[in-house]
């Protein structure tokens, strides 16, 4: 006998049993998701200007898109796995990507950066920030969303790149939010080496 979650971006958890050849669900943990109008998540990938490829979830909101598109909010840490249920973010503290959508908003999750901490730091937050305008001009060309309503939330290390988007770009943004945030800068006339 082996036990095995069945989920993917878009479908909920549920347990299920198997013996042999046999396979059943034992547990639906949510049942009241079920009733719900949930958003559509997919997985989402796109090019910054330096060639580098980034992944995300993308939640979009049911029903007829706005001629203009969605507003947008940029999760901008936490995501890991493109076959995990796209409920609220890596942490719920501040994340928020299904109830957002249920009110309209699209969200995307963004996967962290391979080899982020490799780089010197000034080079770190402006890599993540170069990331997030890509995105913005990636889904706004593609109409799915109004460029001229973001929203970024930046949770620990990645609140300070969410300060270095707001300084190289403020006009992007409408809100932004850190949570629990980290900063990484130097203190004037210091290195990081």
């Amino acid at each position: 006998m082996a036990l095995f979650i069945k989920q993917d971006i878009d479908v909920p958890p549920v347990l299920w049993v198997k013996r042999g050849s046999e396979a059943k669900m034992l547990w639906a943990p949510n049942p009241q998701l079920h009733p719900m109008q949930l958003g559509n998540a997919n997985l989402y990938q796109w090019k910054d200007s330096t060639g580098y490829l980034w992944r995300g979830g993308l939640v979009l909101p049911r029903g007829p898109r706005p001629e203009a598109g969605f507003p947008l909010v940029i999760q901008t840490h936490g995501f890991y796995n493109p076959h995990e249920f796209l409920v609220d973010g890596a942490y719920t503290s501040g994340t928020a990507a299904q109830p957002l959508a249920s009110a309209g908003i699209a969200v995307l999750q963004m996967e962290d950066r391979a080899g982020r901490h490799q780089r010197p730091p000034t080079h770190e937050a402006e890599d993540e920030a170069i990331g997030f305008e890509s995105a913005i001009d990636h889904l706004a060309s593609g109409h799915i969303i109004d460029a001229s309503k973001v929203g970024i939330q930046g949770f620990s290390r990645t609140s300070w790149y969410v300060e270095k988007a707001l300084e190289r770009t403020p006009d992007r943004y409408k809100a932004a939010l850190i949570i629990d945030g980290v900063d990484q800068r130097c203190p004037p006339g210091q290195h990081h080496g």
